[in-house]
């Protein structure tokens, strides 16, 4: 299984090496190779995100894993965010947000957790 980590941060002045250093220090070994870092706000939609779009559409694959330490990297409307984990879960890819707590967002588990927070969203 391959290890993508997908960063992001809104604007020039932000840098994603903290978000880069929290995920290596709770263990995933994710390559800089893997390592997708975007400067976007978190309200555009995540697949109108260039460099997000690109890691779905061409670089990962099922049976590989999608590390974002806050599920506002994904984005803040509950809307989009629920669509783009149910694209990446039905492509097959494991999806682990760090600060949840059920990080797999693709277990049962995990997507009770998600249908449970947006019903108070």
């Amino acid at each position: 299984m391959r290890i993508f980590s997908y960063c992001r941060v809104s604007t020039t002045e932000q840098t994603t090496e903290n978000q880069i250093i929290a995920i290596r220090q709770k263990g995933y070994e994710v390559t800089d190779s893997r390592i997708i870092s975007e400067t976007v706000s978190g309200s555009v939609e995540a697949m109108k995100r260039d460099k997000f779009r690109m890691l779905i559409n061409h670089q990962i694959e099922s049976g590989d894993m999608l590390v974002v330490l806050k599920l506002d990297r994904l984005g803040r409307d509950n809307i989009d965010v629920q669509n783009t984990i149910n694209q990446l879960t039905d492509k097959g890819i494991k999806i682990v947000c760090l600060d949840l707590p059920v990080a797999d967002l693709s277990s049962a588990e995990g997507k009770l957790m998600l249908q449970m927070f947006s019903a108070f969203a």
